[in-house]
């Protein structure tokens, strides 16, 4: 009788440690990002979560500033195996190099996923690097009994899918988990970025109750002032942020995350495109955070 309270107590305690939101992030070459979100999530998110940060670091230098953010900050930080970047992980056109922005970062999402997220009996977050969660917000609250919630893209040729930067997902009831695939490369003769595979899942899988996140961009309410920013639910540093009218930041979930988009340059911007615009978002940051 003993030995099996204490078996029951063993399940109810790998239970336990489980049953919680797994937030999951993808780290490049911005270690200094790790460290914002890991205090933005601390004082924002409002469920009971797991921070992961997978380190897919091209460079041993790299890789090792990586571990160190994680290290300070206590976080869970996985390795992605650097050789599925030199074959076929998931399915490339012959156009495809293996090395691409693009590329990379669909087998990164898909491997965090296969090789955890998939499996978790709770809900799963994948979370861009630069994506920052910027007010209180709950990602159970905010599912409310749907499957999967991500930001809708569409292309030509009736193509449409979930992008990869922002996911919600409740394992415990999401369907056909196995046509889950973030790969990018083309559908229906159409390219698609990262992503860009789960318009099968979508078609195949009607029976998924899907919740589309909300997108609007800072550039589209520069021009107001801080009172109206202020009026529409903004917070006081959000709207200086606004006003300030950084270049190309995005807004999800009616404000609860800023994009800082292209944070790793992937589409090679110069040195002081992001030296200023790291500036103006370190100083929304540090309002956020001491306010």
């Amino acid at each position: 009788m003993i030995k099996k309270l204490a078996f029951l107590l063993v399940l109810t305690v790998i239970f336990t440690a489980q049953a919680r939101l797994l937030v999951m992030t993808h780290s490049h070459n911005r270690p200094d990002f790790i460290k914002i979100q890991y205090h933005t999530f601390k004082k924002f998110l409002k469920d009971d979560y797991e921070f992961i940060v997978f380190n897919d670091a091209p460079s041993d230098n790299m890789r090792q500033q990586i571990e160190q953010m994680c290290n300070k900050y206590g976080l869970r930080c996985i390795r992605i195996p650097q050789e599925i970047h030199t074959y076929a992980y998931l399915h490339r056109l012959p156009r495809e190099r293996f090395n691409h922005p693009c590329v990379r970062c669909a087998n990164v999402v898909q491997y965090s996923l296969n090789e955890y997220g998939l499996a978790h009996d709770d809900l799963v977050a994948i979370i861009d690097s630069d994506m920052f969660l910027v007010k209180e917000f709950s990602i159970r609250d905010y599912m409310n009994q749907k499957d999967l919630a991500g930001v809708h893209q569409t292309r030509d040729n009736n193509v449409e899918y979930i992008w990869n930067g922002l996911i919600f997902f409740d394992m415990r009831t999401l369907p056909n988990k196995p046509l889950i695939n973030f790969n990018c490369g083309e559908v229906n003769n159409t390219p698609v970025d990262v992503g860009g595979q789960m318009h099968h899942y979508l078609k195949h899988t009607p029976e998924a109750r899907v919740r589309f996140i909300q997108q609007d961009y800072v550039a589209n309410h520069a021009h107001k002032s801080i009172a109206m920013l202020l009026n529409m639910g903004f917070s006081h540093a959000m709207a200086q942020f606004i006003r300030a009218n950084p270049p190309v930041v995005e807004l999800y979930a009616d404000g609860a995350f800023v994009h800082y988009r292209s944070g790793t340059n992937w589409d090679r911007k110069s040195a002081r495109y992001h030296l200023d615009k790291t500036v103006v978002f370190n100083q929304l940051i540090e309002r956020l955070l001491t306010k």
